[in-house]
């Protein structure tokens, strides 16, 4: 619920003129400040997780459509082989790769093709749902007085923006690769961190840290940072906001890298 203080500030601001949606695409990126100041006043967002959905959908038809289905497959398999190297041996990893070499050249059935315009939109929303909890639990310390609403208003805002950015840029660099070059992830086939320079197979730890250091993460916690002060209406500044977000950002590299390193 929101504080007493939250009604009239918003009866203070409602002769100030509302951004529309195409605005607040715009400002984001040119005029940050003026832009989040909007948001917190008022808090929609409906319009820009459809917006997130269809580049996502598109961003993963695209590389269905470039990627040789068996290469897919096995690249897949790939990213989650120091997982099963502990309990398999290479004659039985071998063997799960060629049979999935081999099911991904079946025809796809129209629940394949069209099950994802369906599936993705709820896992983002789950997704988004869970950050936005952790950071309101996160939050509960600053004495913000901030809101499930607000909070998530504030995750949509700070993670859309730089998701919109590098899931343009990864359909951009699908068609412009060699397929075989192509990962698995589509957002990896933008190279904005230093993974690349250590081998995942090799040393998967070391390959999570240095895929940590990015700067779409970077950008990402600045917005939340914004956006978080915004919601806040006055009791946090962005400075404060980013305490608990660069803590939980480095959280989550670390969880990353003791898992990778348990199973490396």
């Amino acid at each position: 619920m929101d504080s007493p203080g939250a009604n009239e500030t918003v009866a203070a601001d409602a002769g100030i003129a509302q951004m529309s949606f195409t605005e607040r695409l715009v400002g984001v990126y040119l005029e940050p400040t003026k832009t989040y100041a909007d948001i917190g006043r008022k808090r929609s967002w409906v319009a820009l997780f459809v917006l997130i959905c269809i580049v996502a959908l598109a961003c993963s038809y695209a590389l269905q459509s470039r990627m040789d289905p068996a290469d897919a497959a096995v690249k897949g398999l790939a990213m989650t082989k120091p997982i099963f190297k502990k309990f398999m041996s290479s004659d039985q990893l071998a063997q799960i790769e060629d049979q999935a070499a081999k099911q991904a050249m079946q025809p796809r059935t129209f629940r394949a093709k069209y099950l994802p315009i369906v599936v993705t939109p709820i896992m983002l929303y789950i997704t988004y749902v869970v950050i936005t909890t952790v950071f309101l639990l996160a939050f509960l310390a600053t004495g913000a007085g901030l809101s499930f609403k607000k909070c998530f208003t504030a995750v949509i805002w700070g993670f859309g923006p730089p998701a919109l950015v590098v899931s343009l840029l990864s359909i951009l660099f699908i068609f412009l690769k060699n397929p075989a070059d192509l990962d698995i992830n589509p957002v990896n086939n933008v190279v904005s961190n230093l993974g690349p320079l250590v081998d995942f197979n090799a040393h998967p730890a070391l390959n999570s840290l240095f895929s940590s250091i990015d700067i779409f993460p970077l950008w990402t916690a600045i917005l939340l940072s914004m956006g978080f002060a915004a919601q806040s209406e006055g009791k946090l500044t962005a400075g404060k906001a980013a305490i608990p977000i660069v803590s939980l950002w480095i959280l989550w590299i670390l969880l990353k890298m003791g898992f990778w390193a348990i199973l490396g």
